[in-house]
C-alpha cells in the first residue's frame, strides 16, 4: 500500500507544471504605471497609459492612469519606506487628471520604462485588480 501511495505521489509531482522562472520584484508595492506579468517575469506599459521622456530635464510624464493609481501614490508616500516607488524612480508627483510626473528621474529608470512594450491585453490597465 505504501508503494502505491508513493508511486502516485511521484507520478503527480512529475506531471505538475514546473516553474521555469521566478520573479523577484522586491518587498515594495509595484508602481501602478507599470503592469507586471509575474508568470513570465515581464513588465509592460498598462493599457491606456503613455510615457513621455525628457532626457535633458530628467523628467517622465505618465498619462492615462486610473484614479486608484493616485490613491496608491498617497498610500505609498505615507509609508515613507526607503526604496519606495515614490522615490526610487525620482520624485513622483500626481498632477491630476490621471497624470504623474517623475522629476529628477534616474537614468536606469528612464531606460527601463523606455524599453517596456504595451501590455497585449486590454484588461491590463493601471487600475487595482
Amino acid at each position: 500500500m505504501k508503494f502505491t501511495a508513493f508511486f502516485f505521489t511521484a507520478l503527480a509531482a512529475a506531471a505538475a507544471p514546473q516553474l521555469d522562472k521566478r520573479c523577484r520584484i522586491g518587498y515594495g508595492i509595484t508602481p501602478c504605471w507599470i503592469r507586471w506579468d509575474y508568470s513570465e517575469c515581464m513588465a509592460y506599459i498598462p493599457t491606456g497609459v503613455t510615457y513621455k521622456f525628457d532626457h535633458a530635464n530628467k523628467k517622465i510624464v505618465i498619462d492615462g492612469l486610473c484614479d486608484t493609481c493616485s490613491a496608491a501614490l498617497v498610500r505609498e508616500e505615507a509609508r515613507q519606506r526607503e526604496g519606495s516607488w515614490t522615490t526610487t524612480f525620482g520624485r513622483v508627483k500626481d498632477i491630476g487628471n490621471g497624470t504623474f510626473v517623475i522629476s529628477d528621474a534616474i537614468e536606469w529608470a528612464m531606460e527601463f520604462m523606455e524599453s517596456l512594450p504595451p501590455h497585449p491585453q486590454s484588461w491590463a490597465t493601471s487600475c487595482e485588480d
